[in-house]
């Protein structure tokens, strides 16, 4: 078993990394949640390729 957990959180369409911050208090003190802007939101800049494939790629590179 881990000596702790990481959990990765997605934003909602249009949202940022900033929606999963609530989330982060319900977590036990030893496990970790992983929240990124997708291409386009928050603070992440655009990208040509909008496609699921390529945002998976993206969340798959940050983690």
């Amino acid at each position: 078993m881990p000596e702790s957990l990481a959990f990765v959180g997605l934003h909602y369409w249009a949202g940022s990394g900033r929606a999963n911050e609530a989330m982060t208090k319900l977590l036990a003190p030893d496990h970790d949640l992983l929240a990124t802007d997708l291409a386009g939101f928050g603070d992440a800049p655009p990208r040509d390729d909008c496609s699921v494939t390529a945002y998976a790629d993206q969340v798959c590179r940050f983690y």
